[in-house]
């Protein structure tokens, strides 16, 4: 079975090329280009080929509908493919069509609903690097999470950095939970007043885990393929979108999946898993970001096949 990097490249490069045939415009030359295409090209047998040009070429009739007066479209030069940097960046467009000074974006995905993947960190202020406020984490938090990083920091010095996360009898009680427990009520503190500044904080959290540019999402399944809009910015056809006031609640999942959802005042929810991203233990875990559930002011479809 591919790598999942690997089928994320070769569909970019499927939509893509779906893309310059539909518009009758080139694929700009880019290594970022170069990688998706030997993605494509190598990486990954004819069935998933065939199923991600079928996905493509409904995802983009779809989409170049819906945005036939879009300026990008209708004077299009060019389809670009974008580094995987760029969502740290803030822009999840991995894959654009560009006309004139216009640009319509698109995230597309193989198999996968993750927006983004984060880290927590003894060094990492994640208030102040996600853009949520300008006053960074509070002491309240680093009192909770400094004795976690601690204890991961002693495990790891004491074993010259052989020790395993599967050894470690107490990875849920004494790290993955408090340092859960920690973010969520950080988050809380930030974003859970419905002051003017928790609002700020809602809108920076949008921006850092969707992106600060409007674009479509589009991820090709086994038998479909899903169409997003993101619209906050109201650069795309259709209902634009409004970022919630403030975060209503946290609400914790059992032990063993190590997640919280945290759900907003529009009723909006993002999940955030917290996992070891290496075997060995490390001073630092990951999250896996997604949306659960989006307001209907998102357009979504559903293109089965």
């Amino acid at each position: 079975m591919p790598r999942q990097v690997d089928t994320g490249r070769a569909f970019q490069w499927a939509f893509a090329k779906q893309l310059s045939d539909s518009l009758g415009v080139p694929i700009a030359p880019s290594l970022s280009a170069i990688a998706a295409r030997d993605s494509y090209d190598y990486a990954v047998d004819d069935s998933y080929q065939k199923r991600f040009i079928h996905a493509s070429h409904l995802a983009s009739e779809e989409i170049l509908r819906l945005e036939s007066n879009h300026p990008a479209v209708r004077g299009a030069s060019a389809i670009t493919v974008a580094p995987n940097s760029g969502h740290q960046a803030g822009d999840p467009r991995d894959v654009s069509v560009l006309g004139g000074d216009s640009q319509l974006g698109f995230s597309s995905k193989s198999n996968s609903a993750s927006l983004k993947h984060s880290r927590l960190g003894p060094n990492i202020n994640f208030v102040l690097k996600w853009g949520l406020d300008a006053q960074g984490v509070s002491d309240q938090y680093l009192e909770q999470v400094d004795p976690v990083f601690q204890v991961l920091k002693q495990l790891k010095q004491n074993s010259d950095g052989r020790a395993l996360w599967a050894d470690f009898d107490g990875k849920y009680d004494l790290a993955y939970w408090p340092l859960l427990n920690a973010f969520g009520e950080e988050l809380l503190r930030v974003c859970g007043s419905g002051a003017s500044s928790s609002q700020r904080a809602c809108k920076g959290l949008f921006d850092y885990v969707l992106g600060n540019h409007d674009f479509y999402k589009v991820c090709s399944r086994v038998n479909a393929v899903e169409i997003q809009a993101f619209n906050y910015q109201s650069s795309l056809s259709g209902e634009s979108s409004e970022h919630p006031k403030y975060l209503q609640v946290i609400e914790s999942h059992s032990k063993n999946r190590c997640s919280i959802d945290v759900r907003f005042a529009d009723d909006s929810v993002f999940n955030f898993r917290i996992h070891n991203a290496s075997k060995r233990i490390e001073t630092s875990l990951k999250f896996d970001i997604q949306a659960t559930k989006l307001t209907p002011s998102i357009y979504s479809r559903q293109i089965s096949f």
